[in-house]
């Protein structure tokens, strides 16, 4: 298939594209003053802290069918399938989009306890054409609406076979650019109780904090972990996400065990498996940690 897909982007606000090897955060058109920061500008990895974000997981009620809807129609890279993947119960397919061969990726359960099939929204794609990519999708049976005209670009959604929303958005390379960030949204409640926890805990820095941008409540709260590379926004506007209802999201870091005591001194309760460790924020979404 032509159809060329850029680096997947799971986002929780207006939109984050990439666009030529970078990331376009499209929320506001706006420089972030103080908190604005680039790829060049991460720290280094501390001891005892979390390093990086290595991939997410979507909810599905069919593992073959979803592998095939992601493989055969949209042209991922199955990297892997195999069973009881960081303390996912059961079997799991992990898939790559196809530019995207050193980043984050997805991976898809049938038995990501608390997260139901169909659930998952704010997951974006950068394409090259909408109106191309529309009707590539189309003459492989992908069921794809049609391009609509939004502020940044032309955008169209799709759903997978269980109802998990994508949504295809034309690079727009006149958007501030952030170079070399991806990012996905996690659900909470609080975003201030969220941000000190994820930052003083996690030790998480912050990259924006500002007001959303019109028909996003709240604001657009974005943190990186320490050495970089896919980045989070707590969420609090995506009614099938509630506050707590991510699973499957999975770190890495450069001292496993410094981290897991770091985590369990700050009144976390941690469950060391010996390969990895789980442990859930403030909401209850749930991660693993593991040794990079």
């Amino acid at each position: 298939m032509a159809l060329r897909l850029s680096k997947v982007v799971v986002a929780g606000a207006a939109a984050v594209l990439l666009c030529a090897g970078s990331v376009y955060v499209i929320a506001s058109a706006a420089q972030d003053g103080a908190n604005s920061s680039s790829a060049a500008d991460t720290v280094a990895p501390r001891t005892g802290k979390v390093k990086s974000l290595v991939s997410v997981t979507i909810p599905v009620s069919n593992l073959d069918v979803s592998k095939a809807y992601y493989a055969d129609q949209l042209g991922f890279k199955v990297v892997r399938d195999s069973s009881n993947v960081r303390g996912i119960a059961g079997r799991t397919v992990e898939l790559l989009s196809p530019d995207n061969r050193n980043g984050a990726t997805i991976v898809l359960s049938d038995s990501l306890d608390g997260a139901k099939p169909g659930s998952i929204r704010g997951l974006f794609w950068e394409v090259t054409s909408c109106q191309t990519a529309v009707s590539q999708l189309r003459t492989t049976g992908t069921q794809v609406q049609d391009c609509v005209d939004a502020p940044p670009g032309p955008l169209a959604d799709l759903t997978d076979p269980d109802g998990n929303v994508w949504t295809l958005s034309e690079c727009v390379p006149e958007v501030l650019a952030v170079n070399g960030l991806a990012t996905f949204g996690v659900p909470v409640s609080n975003q201030d109780v969220s941000k000190d926890f994820y930052v003083n805990t996690l030790g998480f820095t912050v990259l924006k904090d500002r007001p959303n941008p019109e028909g996003f409540p709240g604001r657009y709260l974005e943190l990186a972990p320490p050495a970089g590379g896919p980045t989070v926004v707590l969420a609090t506007w995506w009614d099938t996400m509630p506050a707590g209802s991510a699973r499957g999201l999975n770190l890495t870091t450069d001292d496993y065990q410094g981290t897991v005591k770091n985590l369990q001194a700050s009144g976390l309760s941690v469950t060391d498996n010996g390969s990895y460790a789980s442990f859930t924020d403030r909401d209850g979404n749930a991660w693993t940690i593991a040794q990079a």
